[in-house]
């Protein structure tokens, strides 16, 4: 199965949906969708998830990525997913979770933002335990990701 997304700069590209292993970092996937979020492409990138919901197990490599923009470009491509495809959002879950224990803060703090995001009533005990983490910015976005999960009802 195949589509095709258009790059304001490239003009058209062909995008296979993976099958075998949707987390090989060999494919080159990753770091296309990482450069083109921090080129600003998210619109093409949010299209790519929405057609191929594999994607998803891609997110915890791209919320480690060392560029900024990449990772604000991760959590608000995470917002708009949570509108145009709630029903997959989940599929990131196995792959964030273990980066709650990154020795980076701001990984773990963009972790369990987009777990607050992602708003599964089941992930509130993860994020009550981050409530303890060591890193006071850590501790009060897990406060807020628990509070938008709890406004959600």
């Amino acid at each position: 199965m195949s589509a095709t997304i258009t790059c304001p700069l490239r003009g058209a590209l062909r995008y296979s949906k993976i099958v075998d292993n949707p987390y090989d970092r060999d494919t080159g996937l990753r770091p296309m969708i990482a450069d083109y979020m921090e080129n600003g492409f998210l619109e093409n990138i949010i299209d790519m998830f929405r057609y191929d919901s594999s994607l998803y197990g891609l997110v915890g490599e791209l919320i480690q990525d060392e560029r900024v923009r990449v990772r604000i470009g991760v959590t608000a491509m995470m917002e708009e997913l949570r509108t145009l495809d709630s029903r997959n959002l989940s599929a990131s879950v196995p792959v964030l979770l273990p980066l709650l224990d990154h020795h980076k803060p701001v990984v773990r703090g963009d972790v369990t933002n987009i777990l607050g995001l992602i708003g599964d009533r089941s992930l509130l005990p993860v994020l009550e335990k981050m409530l303890g983490d060591e890193d006071s910015n850590v501790r009060i976005i897990a406060g807020e990701a628990i509070g938008e999960i709890m406004e959600r009802r």
